[in-house]
C-alpha cells in the first residue's frame, strides 16, 4: 500500500468531493497519529482546531508539524507500531 500523503500536501486538497480515497485515509492517519501519539499532540490538534473554528487563516496544521517535528517518518513508525 502506498505511504501516506504529507500535510502539506493534504493542506492543497480544497475539494472534499477530489479527494482520492488514498487522500482520505492519509488524513485520517494524520489524525489518529496526532490523537494517540502523545498527550501534547492530542492537545495542540484539539487547540489547532479551535483555532480555525474562530478564525479560517489561522496556521496550517503542516506549519505546526514542522515545529514540533511530526513527520511523514513518525506517522509511519506509529502506524507501523499500531498495525495500520
Amino acid at each position: 500500500k502506498p505511504p501516506p500523503i504529507s500535510l502539506r500536501e493534504l493542506e492543497k486538497r480544497h475539494d472534499p468531493a477530489a479527494m482520492s480515497q488514498h487522500d482520505y485515509a492519509s488524513s485520517w492517519a494524520w489524525v489518529h497519529f496526532l490523537l494517540h501519539d502523545s498527550e501534547m499532540s492530542r492537545a495542540e490538534l484539539q487547540q489547532q482546531l479551535a483555532h480555525w473554528k474562530q478564525d479560517s487563516e489561522a496556521p496550517r496544521l503542516s506549519q505546526l508539524a514542522q515545529q514540533k517535528e511530526w513527520d511523514l517518518a513518525a506517522l509511519q513508525s506509529h502506524l507501523a507500531s499500531s498495525g495500520q
